[in-house]
């Protein structure tokens, strides 16, 4: 009797090889993806995966072998997985391990196949070629945002990538920003710190990085919204970016020749003029590579009314801090020839984005520049499951996100993506929940996934492994 491949398994009813059910619709599945005794699994894989192994399927009749070859191409196209490859040649060369355990059977000359008999084996191989043959084998990138007052991208990362590992994966963990809050930890973190002057001229001390001629600078850390105690004792109007310029200034005296410059967070709306002053001089920054890393495409003027309120700005206030923007636009023209007015990104952080910009600097998506420094699209390419997350996905979290920008690489790899988030926004517009999604908030209750984070997301890790099992062999 031939041995079933361990890369496939079917049971018989009858005579006939049984046809799964349909997969489950509503809910995420709490559970383990339910019995496998009563699936056709494609692969033995506990996670969706662009790479299904071989399945193998033999039989000692040739309508049985049909049958169950029939059933086995059914459920690789079922399961969405493209790329499939059909291959009747598998007994070559000459050796096959069928049940993983014992030594591999030598092919016969009875016509082509592995026992004997004359029947053929055919394979069947989907995706990307990894070098992985073992089905146990699945790897994992974790690769998510802060949530935001609850758990850094680094502590979400591990939380997420120690569930994965109760599992049995093999995990990559990447801690994800976008170029706002947490940027200056997923780049390594600090390695200096300068006495500056905060955003309502009180000192502050700002940590920075440092390293092989790369300065990492965050603008919360220098005019932070924070540092100004929260939008009720801020002072939007008097708000400065002068100790960003302060920081930038000594990160050049220090030999940075690159600076990286994630903006978010900030307690400011003065349009940049404020680190334009710090500098002293236009040409401070002249041979200097300056990345201003946004996450959002707001135009300049337009930051008052977008930002402004959030920074504790009353309605009056936002429009004099607006017509302040406006007559900054000219004073930049006529003063370094840049017209920023309809420059994308020119917004970000009050303003400063587009300060920066009429000194030369870039603006560049936050996201691109951390995924290039940390690898991502690499890590990616060779992963068979990626789970991001962030605090509050809702409409924008496709646009200079990290939920959006690492589902772009997933996407050109054909590698399935998995989200998990702290609460999800339905109200605001439309979300796109395509991959499979938990949300901490609708599963566990809004003080659950507050106060109780990190395990919450554990849990939620199972969900999604759960559901992405649950989608291969549906």
């Amino acid at each position: 009797m031939p041995r079933e491949a361990p890369a496939t398994r079917h049971t018989r009813r009858d005579g006939e090889a049984q046809r799964r059910p349909q997969r489950p619709s509503g809910d995420l599945p709490a559970g383990d993806g339910g019995n496998d005794a009563h699936r056709l699994a494609v692969g033995d894989f506990r996670v969706e995966t662009v790479e299904v192994a071989h399945v193998v399927v033999v039989d000692e009749h040739v309508d049985e072998l049909a049958q169950a070859a029939g059933v086995v191409e059914e459920a690789i196209a079922e399961s969405g997985v493209s790329g499939l490859e059909r291959r009747d040649d598998v007994a070559e060369p000459a050796r096959l391990d069928l049940d993983g355990g014992g030594p591999a059977r030598e092919r016969t000359q009875g016509g082509g196949d592995a026992h004997g008999d004359g029947h053929e084996l055919k394979s069947y191989r989907c995706g990307q070629e990894s070098g992985r043959t073992s089905v146990g084998d699945v790897r994992i990138v974790v690769a998510p945002d802060k949530f935001r007052g609850t758990a850094t991208a680094g502590e979400a990362t591990a939380a997420i990538a120690a569930a994965c590992r109760r599992e049995g994966h093999d995990v990559v963990e990447i801690p994800m920003a976008d170029g706002g809050e947490g940027t200056l930890d997923v780049l390594g973190g600090a390695t200096t710190s300068s006495t500056i002057t905060g955003p309502l001229g009180d000192p502050v001390e700002c940590a920075w990085r440092l390293k092989d001629g790369l300065a990492v600078v965050e603008t919360a850390r220098a005019c932070g919204l924070l540092l100004a105690g929260g939008a009720e004792h801020n002072d939007p109007v008097a708000a400065s970016t002068f100790g960003v310029g302060e920081v930038l200034d000594h990160a050049i005296g220090r030999g940075a020749r690159r600076i990286v410059v994630g903006v978010g967070g900030s307690a400011t709306t003065d349009g940049g003029l404020g680190a334009i002053s710090a500098l002293g001089s236009p040409h401070r920054l002249r041979g200097i590579t300056v990345e201003v890393g946004c996450d959002v495409t707001t135009r300049f003027v337009d930051a008052a009314e977008e930002f402004a309120p959030q920074k504790g700005a009353s309605p009056a206030q936002v429009q004099w801090l607006r017509a302040r923007l406006e007559q900054l636009v000219g004073r930049y023209r006529e003063a370094y020839g840049a017209d920023i007015a309809e420059l994308r990104g020119a917004g970000a952080a009050g303003g400063l984005a587009g300060g920066l910009a009429v000194l030369g600097a870039r603006l560049v998506p936050g996201f691109d520049i951390v995924a290039d420094e940390v690898g991502l699209a690499d890590a990616i390419g060779a992963a068979d499951l990626v789970v991001t997350g962030e605090g509050h996905l809702d409409a924008t979290s496709g646009h200079g996100k990290v939920v959006g920008g690492v589902r772009e690489p997933c996407h050109e790899a054909g590698v399935p993506l998995a989200v998990v988030a702290g609460d999800v926004d339905r109200h605001a517009g439309p979300v796109d929940v395509a991959m499979p999604t938990v949300s901490l908030r609708e599963r566990f209750g809004l003080d659950a996934a507050m106060t109780d984070t990190l395990d919450r997301l554990g849990e939620a890790t199972g969900m999604l492994l759960a559901a992405t099992r649950r989608r291969v062999s549906s």
